[in-house]
């Protein structure tokens, strides 16, 4: 084996208060005889030293200093020296090929001593190796021995780090190095359930790996509610280690308020149902909790829908684990076809819009995800009319019609009026009602049409309209104040749902009262009361004029208002 020696010393005068002369150490200084590199394989080099002169107990501290042109240097100190001879293995931080310098040094309470440098080839180095860890369990802030061989004792050129599966290693703040021995200090913020230490030497990037070590680590367990109108109750280990929670959100979506917190639980409100469930839990800006989880409550099913509708427009689906609560939605082949209401737990009913009469299908979602696709949803069968009788009435008179499957017809019509209806699918019994805007200045002879609709036809007849005369038979008072309140009697007053009342100036026609009216305050058959809200500073003779159907009657008798 090649062995590598040099004899030559340097000397370097450390000057203190006191001073430092040449003739002091001309004769006393202690001396780097020799340096040699003993052994240079792929684990590393073993190399020696020689100590000379005079008052060796002087020296306080001995080594060596390693350098390349790459790395910054390293200095292996052994202490206060025994013997004269002195020797170390460097099994760390060789990097295979590289050109390195190697020196012996002293030092003095005075003066540090160097010897001559050494160049060699290096052939590599065994790197670290770790053989124990204590503690094996390892907890956020703790402190943790690590102990080997080969780690140096340059802090700067070596790497301390827990290895977490799947996540970013934690890396661990050395306190404490020898070539042995390693303290390091875990940051408050680290959690997981099972890893291994990493020791690299930095320059010759070498990594010992440790047997695996347990920790701690909060963790979402599961969810589980009854059902989608349940609050979700999800369950974990450690909750708190990292603190208290700052933030919660379910898809993206913040759960405010938060909810309270054990080490063990939390609750999510109902609302949050979805069929996955990503779960969030952030701690601040240091640590977030993120899993996905399948729903657990069940989802609503459909056992049976109706193949057509009928004359309503609405028909029941049928199923279980529908939420009354909310979520469920529904979309047609028409965007607007279609509403849910009444829901249950079993059923609920579907709201299909009156004016939409062609077959069409329909989905069904739970709060975004589709779980349900009908076959297609036939429109009303068309009805036959056989007779229609009277064709002339005034309001609250009966018609009957007569014909099959009139159970889909859809409404009865005078003009804009709608008729109340009742009957079976032979026969049918609508009360007349009066038009709300029938205007006999428009149509004087009251010939109108009624109208049977549904989906698949629609058919019209003449009718006349029988107009109830509206009379007054009295007005009272008739000396009224600034704010009128008066009683006017007469006969059929009910007749006209828009029956109105205007009190007017008989010398130019206008209204007394042009911004507030003179609203109906109570009203029968019989007797009106009107009575304006506020005084429109009017006085002097007034009419009391009732408008029905586009027709004007005046009051036989004028009032005063003072």
């Amino acid at each position: 084996m090649m062995k590598l020696r040099a004899g030559y010393v340097f000397i370097s005068c450390l000057w203190l208060v006191v001073g430092c002369s040449q003739e002091d150490y001309v004769r006393n200084y202690p001396q780097i005889v020799s340096i040699e590199i003993t052994e240079n394989t792929s684990d590393g080099i073993n190399v020696g030293a020689t100590l000379g002169g005079v008052n060796i107990d002087k020296i306080i501290d001995h080594g060596f200093i390693l350098t390349s042109s790459v790395f910054s240097d390293s200095e292996i100190h052994l202490g206060k020296p025994t013997t004269n001879n002195f020797s170390t293995q460097i099994r760390s931080q060789l990097k295979k090929g590289l050109v390195y310098n190697v020196k012996a040094f002293l030092q003095t309470d005075k003066i540090t001593v160097y010897g001559a440098e050494l160049t060699f080839t290096s052939l590599g180095s065994a790197g670290p190796v770790i053989t124990a860890v204590s503690p094996t369990t390892i907890l956020p802030g703790d402190v943790v021995i690590i102990t080997g061989k080969n780690f140096g004792n340059d802090n700067k050129k070596i790497s301390v780090f827990i290895d977490k599966p799947d996540e970013t290693n934690a890396q661990l703040q050395v306190t404490a190095l020898t070539d042995t021995k390693i303290t390091a200090k875990v940051p408050v913020a680290v959690f997981f359930q099972t890893a291994k230490i990493g020791v690299e030497t930095t320059d010759d990037g070498l990594i010992a790996w440790s047997e695996p070590v347990t920790g701690q680590q909060p963790a979402l367990t599961g969810v589980a509610s009854a059902n989608k109108c349940s609050p979700i109750q999800v369950t974990g280990t450690d909750l708190l280690l990292p603190g208290t929670p700052t933030r919660l959100s379910v898809n993206s979506v913040q759960v405010t308020p938060l909810p309270s917190f054990t080490n063990t639980s939390f609750s999510i409100p109902a609302s949050f149902h979805s069929s996955v469930m990503r779960i969030s839990v952030q701690y601040g800006d240091t640590y977030n909790l993120l899993t996905d989880f399948e729903d657990s409550a069940p989802m609503p099913v459909v056992t049976s829908v109706p193949s057509g509708l009928d004359a309503t427009h609405t028909f029941i689906v049928q199923g279980t684990n529908f939420p009354t609560c909310g979520g469920l939605t529904i979309q047609t082949d028409y965007p607007t076809a279609a509403t849910i209401s009444d829901v249950t737990a079993t059923q609920f009913t579907v709201n299909v819009s009156a004016g939409y009469c062609s077959a069409f299908t329909f989905s069904l979602s739970y709060r975004g995800t589709k779980i349900f696709t009908s076959n297609p949803i036939e429109s009303p069968p068309a009805f036959t009319i056989t007779s229609v009788s009277p064709l002339s009435g005034k309001a609250g008179d009966h018609i009957t019609i007569k014909g099959t499957d009139l159970n889909n017809v859809e409404g009865v019509f005078i003009f804009t009026a709608t008729l109340k209806t009742s009957g079976t699918p032979t026969q049918l019994d609508a009360i007349v009602a009066a038009p709300p805007d029938f205007d006999v200045n428009i149509i004087p002879d009251g010939n109108i049409s009624l109208t049977i609709s549904g989906c698949s036809n629609l058919e019209a007849y003449p009718f006349h309209l029988d107009l109830i005369p509206i009379t007054i038979t009295n007005v009272t008072p008739t000396v009224v104040g600034s704010i009128p309140d008066i009683i006017i009697t007469g006969t059929n007053f009910l007749s006209d749902e828009n029956l109105s009342v205007v009190i007017t100036n008989p010398s130019t026609g206008e209204d007394v009262f042009p911004y507030s009216g003179t609203p109906i305050t109570e009203k029968s058959d019989t007797r009106l009361r009107v009575q304006p809200p506020y005084s429109s500073g009017y006085s002097g003779k007034a009419n009391v004029i009732i408008r029905s159907f586009g027709r004007t009657i005046v009051g036989a008798t004028q009032i005063q208002i003072n």
